[in-house]
């Protein structure tokens, strides 16, 4: 076991333990925000044919022509060669016969008996969707490790996909350890609390399209029932991340529970704030992440070290490095920099880069700056103090960073 590792030798440490899942095919309904677990190829162009893009008239035209004669004698557009100076009628999506120049819309031109009259200057190829235009044959359609975005959705669903291939949901298991932390649905005693941060953590593994296997709490159990319970995590999760328990000294419930059931702890405390009092061990091939019991200190280990796992988990590359960005802050913030401290606060994009808000609330033990917190500020040992117009690097959470 190694004690009170940097955050990047903690980060490498538990990637290291940590395997990428299997393979699934699923519904094309059921891809949205899910991981692409390998590539597919376009098997031909798309649109397979040339198509009109408006209700109106495919026409074929030589120079200034603006009057054209009706096609009448129909067959199948695909395999028809519409002579020059010839109108043929289309509806939008229709596939357009051979040698047609452009598509005039319904608005843009007079219907008479047997032609058509156009009343404004038609560009050649306007209205029209060519063949391959979109995509060729042989073009990528799908990245392994790629988002599946709805805009992908449609674009497998054009090729006639029905299902797609993703990484498995990362079964993730949550066990609050305090015990004076009593569950959501019971009403706290004396000096007990109620448990906010399994929901919050729930929360936060669902954006990253983690599955939630088990939600539980050691509240009134026995050592040899939380035992029996943390086995039954581990046997049917990739991850177990447990709560509270993590201050050194006497207070250690989660190190001492994860050598009592066998585990190997890998690392134990990190030199941040909040959340220092950390720690993480493997078994079967399941990582176990011991975070901190106050809420901020949990929520900002939860980004620094579970997010990173759970990416892992979903295929995707993850460097031991946090992807920071330049900012901006616009806040004072005056508090010595004894340890890296990491700032909840709310960043966004103008238009001469990225600020960042510093959020009321910054105790460890405080809610407040989690209600609109989308960034971290990532601030290093003895960093002066904040000031309107500092730059600051940020680690970007939540929408604007789910994986």
């Amino acid at each position: 076991m190694q004690l009170n590792l940097k955050l990047e030798e903690a980060r490498t440490l538990l990637l290291t333990n940590c395997r990428r899942l299997e393979k699934e095919w699923i519904p094309l309904l059921e891809c949205n925000q899910r991981i692409a677990a390998g590539a597919l190829s376009a098997i031909s162009p798309l649109p397979a044919v040339s198509q009109s893009a408006r209700d109106g008239y495919a026409i074929n035209q030589h120079g200034d022509m603006n009057c054209f004669k009706k096609y009448t004698n129909r067959s199948h557009a695909h395999e028809t060669q519409l002579p020059p100076g010839y109108a043929w009628e289309v509806i939008t999506g229709e596939t357009l016969p051979l040698d047609t120049t452009s598509v005039v819309p319904l608005e843009e031109l007079e219907v008479k008996e047997d032609s058509i009259q156009i009343i404004s200057h038609i560009n050649m190829g306007t209205y029209m969707k060519l063949t391959g235009e979109d995509f060729k044959t042989g073009d990528i359609i799908l990245s392994e490790g790629q988002v599946i975005t709805p805009g992908i959705i449609s674009l497998l669903a054009a090729y006639g996909l029905q299902t797609a291939p993703v990484r498995k949901k990362p079964r993730v298991s949550i066990l609050s350890l305090g015990e004076n932390i009593v569950p959501v649905h019971l009403e706290p005693g004396s000096r007990e609390y109620r448990d906010s941060n399994s929901p919050l953590l729930a929360s936060l593994v669902s954006l990253k399209q983690g599955e939630i296997s088990n939600l539980s709490s050691a509240y009134g159990k026995s050592e040899s029932e939380v035992q029996k319970l943390m086995l039954q995590c581990v046997e049917y999760s990739d991850l177990v991340i447990t709560i509270g328990g993590t201050f050194s000294g006497i207070y250690e419930e989660a190190r001492l529970l994860f050598e009592s059931i066998g585990a190997d702890v890998l690392f134990w405390g990190i030199p941040i704030q909040p959340g220092s009092h950390n720690g993480a061990a493997v078994l079967h091939d399941t990582l176990l992440l011991s975070l901190p019991g106050n809420p901020a200190a949990c929520a900002v280990a939860y980004h620094l070290l579970a997010a990173p796992v759970i990416n892992k988990l979903h295929g995707l590359d993850v460097l031991p490095e946090l992807p920071t960005i330049k900012a901006t802050c616009q806040s004072t913030y005056t508090k010595k920099i004894d340890a890296r401290r990491f700032i909840r606060a709310q960043a966004r994009c103008m238009e001469h880069g990225w600020e960042v808000l510093i959020l009321p609330g910054q105790k460890p033990g405080m809610i407040r700056s989690l209600l609109q917190y989308n960034a971290l500020i990532d601030l290093p040992v003895g960093h002066p103090p904040l000031q309107p117009g500092s730059p600051v690097n940020i680690l970007l959470t939540m929408a604007n960073n789910h994986y």
